[in-house]
């Protein structure tokens, strides 16, 4: 992949200029990224923030924004909510990225984050 950031970055300058780079910004400079991981395959980059998993290309373009909170929780309820009940008062939760792997085997991308005690 080093040699595949390198061509890019040939092919990108012209002989005079300098030499230009592609930049990802989230929507909400609050979304700190977390973890970022690039398929061997296909180049696609994904990057683990608060409250979003990202697709990117090669390039840096969006192809996918998954949003993964805030969310209602406490860090006293026992997950998930739907299944077993919690007394305790909700709050708007971050979910904050906490791992981002690529399962190539079964060709899908796990992510895990903070909420509802990982």
């Amino acid at each position: 992949s080093v040699a595949l950031v390198f061509l890019f970055l040939v092919f990108s300058q012209n002989i005079n200029s300098t030499p230009t780079y592609n930049t990802f910004h989230p929507e909400n400079r609050d979304w700190t990224f977390n973890h970022l991981t690039v398929h061997q395959t296909t180049g696609a980059v994904y990057v683990g923030a608060i409250n979003r998993v990202y697709k990117l290309s090669g390039n840096l373009s969006v192809l996918v924004d998954h949003k993964t909170g805030p969310e209602e929780d406490n860090k006293s309820c026992y997950p998930p909510l739907i299944v077993q009940p919690c007394t305790e008062i909700l709050t708007l939760t971050n979910n904050v990225n906490k791992l981002l792997i690529i399962d190539y085997s079964e060709n899908r991308l796990l992510a895990c984050g903070s909420l509802y005690q990982g």
